[in-house]
């Protein structure tokens, strides 16, 4: 199973978000999160926990005249495509985010989870997930919270997905 690139459809640059208290930002540093990036590696993680063979999977660089870059695994893959490692993909896409805080720390991700058959494109499932967490940004773990909230979310996204078989 291949994973792919988390694409975000939100308005907001997620690639350097800052969780944590002000006091913890001061006292060890503004530590930023790329949120599509630990999704993904999340979404491995999780896979893997339930038994999946996964993998990341980069598209490969477009040429300067290439119109994409890389496959499409929502469309079935033209014929005579060349063999893949895999035989799913997994397509995720951001679609709303929130994220708030100075003592309480507040935050809400919207996201669709597809898992796609390779080649033929056929849905193999299919979750829409909310999430959303509150709680004390003062504490010293405080900076840990945004990248808990990203794991839980990708684990409960993954959850009805059936464990694979041997």
């Amino acid at each position: 199973m291949a994973v792919l690139p988390v694409g975000n459809d939100t308005v907001y640059e997620l690639e350097r978000v800052r969780f944590g208290g002000l006091l913890q930002r001061l006292t060890l540093g503004p530590q930023t999160y790329d949120v599509p990036a630990l999704l993904r590696d999340s979404f491995l993680e999780a896979l893997q926990h339930r038994g999946y063979d996964a993998t990341i999977y980069l598209p490969p660089e477009a040429s300067p005249d290439a119109t994409s870059d890389g496959q499409d695994f929502t469309k079935p893959l033209p014929e005579g495509s060349p063999e893949l490692p895999f035989d799913a993909a997994l397509v995720s896409t951001i679609d709303s985010w929130y994220s708030a805080g100075s003592g309480q720390w507040k935050t809400a991700m919207a996201f669709e989870v597809k898992l796609y058959h390779v080649p033929t494109a056929e849905l193999l499932y299919s979750y829409k997930c909310n999430c959303a967490r509150t709680a004390d940004s003062r504490g010293t773990d405080s900076g840990n919270l945004g990248r808990r909230f990203i794991i839980s979310c990708a684990r409960k996204s993954l959850g009805s997905l059936p464990v694979a078989s041997e």
